[in-house]
């Protein structure tokens, strides 16, 4: 077993142990032969040229809108743009309305079976028009016998 070593003492036993390793490259031997480098013959810069001068700018898709630094570039004309807005506003409003009937419809209906009396105010106002038109027809009717009798009574 070590004794005790004090402190002030450990580092000069440390210093002793510790040996360098050797790394001199002539002690390791050469795994690959190696080449020395060919410089390249390949000019990038005239490759870069070509692809930059064959770029085109392709047309944008309708609806697009590009946003630049210093613009921003609407593929549509504004009354293109005017027409879709509306077009998309005039879908909202039939979607509305049609959810709206649907949902009448299903109350109406969620009422009949609750209620058999249930009489709606379509069915009433119906019926109140169907009566003014059978009271116009009788009193045209009238109106005719009335005129069919004032010309029988001239002869």
């Amino acid at each position: 077993m070590s004794s005790y070593i004090p402190p002030h003492k450990r580092s000069v036993k440390a210093e002793k142990k510790i040996e360098k390793p050797d790394t001199d490259i002539s002690n390791f031997p050469e795994l690959v032969v190696s080449k020395p480098l060919e410089q390249s013959k390949m000019d990038f810069s005239r490759l870069f040229k070509n692809v930059i001068n064959s770029t085109k700018k392709k047309p944008m898709k309708k609806g697009l809108i590009l946003l630049t630094k210093t613009k921003i570039i609407d593929s549509l004309t504004p009354e293109e743009r005017l027409e879709e807005d509306q077009y998309w506003e005039n879908l909202k409003r039939e979607r509305h309305l049609f959810n709206c009937v649907t949902r009448l419809e299903k109350q109406k209906n969620e009422r009949r079976e609750y209620d058999p009396d249930y009489i709606s105010e379509e069915e009433i106002v119906e019926s109140e028009s169907e009566e003014e038109v059978e009271e116009e027809d009788y009193e045209e009717e009238e109106d005719e016998d009335v005129e069919e009798d004032e010309f029988e009574d001239e002869f």
